[in-house]
């Protein structure tokens, strides 16, 4: 089974931020490891706006403190690229084909002038599994924003 983590990148990235920031998370992925042991880990940037860290727990799983290093590493991308990507508020939104990060703030309103609708499709990045990640892309009525559906 695979562990998932999915980070909204704040901001839009130049290609050669987001090549750069890949860059990075493989290079944290490639060393990480759980009591000395090796994670099988991979990055990726989905819809340019997630970051995607996923490991294989068949062999090793990630653990207390692995998760922190990944949490330390996730912590310096956002200084070293002027971004956030732990704030769980700023959610994926497709918006004209593309996602864009919007504010959770924002999306009553987007609702109200029917800049969105129920059906507006979003990436669920508090999934944790591989299994969860197959279905990550869900309309705005199945998800923790539904409550601003009026």
């Amino acid at each position: 089974m695979k562990k998932v983590w999915a980070y909204s990148i704040s901001k839009p990235l130049s290609e050669e931020e987001k090549k750069q920031l890949l860059l990075d998370a493989n290079a944290f992925s490639s060393q990480w490891t759980a009591h000395e042991n090796k994670l099988s880990a991979q990055c990726s940037i989905e819809e340019n706006c997630v970051l995607l860290v996923q490991v294989d727990e068949e062999l090793y799983a990630a653990s207390g403190c692995s998760i922190d290093k990944l949490q330390r590493f996730i912590k310096s991308a956002e200084q070293k690229f002027n971004l956030e990507l732990l704030n769980r508020l700023l959610i994926p939104v497709e918006i004209s084909g593309q996602y864009q990060i919007l504010k959770s703030s924002e999306i009553k309103t987007l609702l109200e002038n029917k800049s969105l609708s129920p059906e507006s499709r979003i990436l669920n990045t508090a999934i944790s599994t591989e299994a969860e990640l197959q279905h990550w892309k869900q309309p705005l009525k199945a998800s923790w924003l539904s409550k601003y559906i009026v």
